[in-house]
């Protein structure tokens, strides 16, 4: 079940990793489609502009080229013909005036009075007066135009019909006054006839299969860059998950007791970061914990024989008390008896001071091995607490690295706002450089050389759009690696602090084993207690036993004496004898207890 868990856990972060990745490549997808279409549409409106910019530069030259024409009219008309000859021959050289590729454009011509003159479409009308003439949104034409003539010529928008007689639509005409005759020559071209130019044009078909291009270019890109995303990332968490399951694995061989042995992976051990580690300080934990339930296993065992030693002692102080009662009871009958008991009374009380102290030497020794342990075991606790302040130190340590790359992604995004800026500022070059060129085609032979600078205008403005196009590239390729960083640098947060949770229930198994030495010091303080309290009742036994030699007529009073003497011997061995054998019960508890850890 447990390797099912990492599995699944391996396949949960890549899987949120994958998600992450989709998200994202959604998202960019998304803004660089609702980008693709912003700019198409910007396109196609500076494409418009630029037309029309051209037709309103093409309707002046026309004009002023009309005007240039009945000039010559009127210099004829001061060489011999009459004025009104020369009017007419003018208006019907304009009437049958056109210009454009599909030979559209035509002219017509008012007085400063408000009169039709000539219009070539309109030709019913002329001589009208057309002062109220007013298009549908209340314009009034002719007094529009007027006034735009009076100021040296200008551009004038309205609503006006088209060669059809039927079809009305906006209209962007020039008007210039030929002033010798009062004369305001006006031509124009329709908006949707522009329109029609832009939408037939070949850069708006072109910026739309670039746009649809990259877009599908972009989704491709996206998928890829998912698949690739989650089979690194899959490995990467596999590795991870690995080195945790060794761990893990080992741990679980030491909550079962088994101390063999090390992690001894070489790979891992070669690492250089956080994983080797982790796997140095358990071994270090496995070897110091090896070290201490050796020692104590030893100090048990110790404890063990001896308590066996001291359960035999005891039972050789019971039957010892027995000879004596037996011996006081002939005391009476037999003097010499007496005498020769009391001698083996006296022989076997200073066997079982000797042995009295030899237990004592004993207790002594286990609350020493007992002591050591104690402090080994809070020497590990010390180890694996200070492992557990070195994690939290880590988690701070990669909190502040990941703060950084916060700091440097802000930063990346101020610079990618100044490369729009310098983008906007090539675009506007570029349109710059257009303007001119159309300038210097107009200009002819005397515009070449700025032709020229113009078109090297142009190549540095896309040069410079292509070079920031590759910025923008380099700052994307950053800002994903930062991403990758910082998703890394959480799941080595998240590791540490699952070790920091293994560390803390190691701790608790510690303060377990400390509280079981504390038990077993205070049960070998009241074995300790008790040999002293045999000792002294032993040395009491004696003093009576040289009374009763030294007073021989005393002897059914001393007798007696002894005889309870021997009584209370025997009730404290029996003592003696029960708190041997609880202390062997607990000692072979504890080597039982240490003996489910193999070493």
């Amino acid at each position: 079940m447990e390797n099912k868990k990492i599995k699944s856990l391996a396949n949960k972060l890549s899987l949120i990793i994958a998600g992450i990745v989709l998200l994202i490549c959604v998202l960019l997808i998304g803004t660089s489609t609702w980008i693709f279409n912003n700019v198409e549409g910007t396109m196609e409106e500076i494409l418009y502009d630029n037309t029309l910019n051209c037709y309103k530069t093409e309707i002046k030259s026309e004009v002023q080229s009309a005007i240039s024409l009945v000039n010559y009219y009127y210099e004829e008309s001061k060489k011999g013909i009459t004025e009104e000859t020369a009017k007419k021959k003018a208006c019907e050289a304009l009437r049958n005036l056109r210009y454009g590729n599909d030979a559209s454009g035509y002219f017509w011509i008012d007085d400063t009075d408000y009169n039709l003159v000539m219009h070539p479409v309109l030709s019913d009308q002329e001589g009208d007066n057309r002062y109220d003439l007013t298009d549908k949104n209340g314009t009034k034409i002719i007094q529009k135009i007027m006034k735009t003539a009076e100021s040296g010529g200008g551009y004038n928008e309205f609503y006006f019909t088209k060669s059809d007689g039927k079809t009305v639509a906006p209209k962007v005409a020039y008007s210039e006054e030929f002033k010798q005759w009062n004369w305001v020559i006006t031509t124009g071209i329709y908006i949707d006839d522009i329109n029609n130019i832009v939408n037939s044009s070949n850069d708006i078909s072109r910026i739309t299969k670039i746009f649809k291009g990259a877009t599908i270019f972009m989704i491709i890109e996206g998928i890829i860059l998912i698949i690739i995303t989650m089979v690194i990332s899959y490995i990467l968490i596999k590795r991870i998950c690995n080195v945790i399951n060794i761990v893990k694995e080992k741990l679980e061989d030491v909550a079962n007791g088994d101390l063999t042995g090390q992690i001894d992976n070489t790979k891992i051990l070669k690492r250089n970061d956080e994983l080797s580690v982790i796997v140095n300080n358990t071994n270090e934990t496995i070897n110091s914990f090896k070290n201490s339930i050796t020692k104590a296993k030893d100090t048990a065992c110790d404890v063990n024989k001896n308590s066996d030693n001291i359960n035999e002692m005891t039972n050789s102080a019971l039957d010892a008390t027995t000879q004596i009662a037996t011996a006081i009871e002939g005391i009476a009958g037999d003097a010499t008896t007496q005498a020769n008991a009391v001698n083996e009374v006296v022989n076997n009380m200073n066997l079982m001071h000797n042995n009295s102290n030899q237990i004592n030497n004993v207790v002594t020794d286990v609350n020493s091995y007992i002591n050591d342990l104690d402090n080994n075991s809070h020497n590990m606790k010390d180890k694996v607490q200070s492992m557990s302040n070195s994690s939290n130190e880590m988690t701070t340590n990669i909190s502040e690295i990941s703060n950084k790359i916060n700091d440097t992604n802000k930063a990346i995004e101020k610079m990618s706002n100044i490369l729009n800026a310098i983008e906007e500022i090539a675009s506007q070059t570029n349109l710059l450089a257009l303007n001119a060129s159309i300038e210097a085609a107009r200009a002819g032979e005397a515009g070449r050389g700025f032709s020229v600078v113009a078109g090297n205008i142009k190549v540095l403005a896309e040069n410079t759009s292509n070079e920031l196009n590759n910025i923008k590239d380099i700052i994307n390729n950053l800002t994903s690696s930062f991403d990758e960083c910082t998703n890394s640098i959480n799941l080595v947060v998240t590791t540490n602090d699952n070790n920091v949770k293994e560390i803390s229930n190691v701790i608790d198994s510690f303060n377990i084993l400390s509280d079981g030495i504390t038990n077993t010091k205070s049960k070998i303080n009241e074995i300790t207690n008790l040999t002293n309290s045999m000792a002294d009742t032993m040395d009491n036994v004696v003093n009576q036993i040289d009374d009763v030699e030294k007073s021989a007529e005393n002897t059914a009073a001393a007798t007696e004496e002894v005889t309870a003497s021997s009584e209370e011997l025997t009730a404290l061995m029996n003592t003696v004898n029960e708190n041997c054998n609880k202390m062997h019960n607990i000692s072979i508890d504890l080597v039982n207890d240490l003996n489910r850890f193999t070493v």
